[in-house]
């Protein structure tokens, strides 16, 4: 199967696995080397670019399990979904965790981002799916009030 046409099929996949319960979920075949335990997410928001950032606190530090950045001219005409070729070039997976390592680089991957309208103030919903070049998986369901930052 092309990695396109799985990533077509990964939002029905997500819709089965894990439609329900838990509005913030973080988990994949990745979790069996990286640990993907985060206790909030914070959906962060400027002008041009946002980032949905799965975070775990321990003492003082806080750690980016998992930081999904998006650059936000690419949701042009009402589309909040991005896929395939678009994904890699307007979306990042990243995380900052102590004695960790990186994500590997993603093959191919999807994000669905229900409602950016800032105007009003409610939480932002979304989920995303990656699979990586090592053929492990992550995917993850986000809702969380925006906090806006000054460009």
């Amino acid at each position: 199967m092309k990695a396109s046409t799985s990533v077509r099929l990964l939002p029905l996949c997500m819709l089965l696995a894990g439609g329900c319960g838990d509005a913030n979920v973080l988990d994949g075949s990745i979790g069996a080397i990286l640990s993907l335990d985060f206790s909030d997410v914070r959906v962060l928001v400027q002008p041009d670019s946002m980032r949905i950032e799965y975070v775990r606190t321990r003492d003082a530090y806080v750690f980016k399990v998992c930081t999904v950045a998006v650059d936000r001219t690419s949701l042009v005409g009402g589309f909040n979904f991005i896929a395939d070729e678009d994904f890699r070039r307007y979306v990042s997976i990243g995380r900052v965790v102590d004695d960790e390592e990186a994500f590997p680089k993603v093959r191919s991957g999807f994000i669905e981002i229900e409602d950016l309208d800032l105007s009003f103030e409610r939480e932002i919903r979304g989920e995303f799916a990656v699979e990586f070049v090592d053929g492990r998986t992550l995917k993850g369901q986000f809702e969380a009030e925006p906090t806006v930052l000054d460009p």
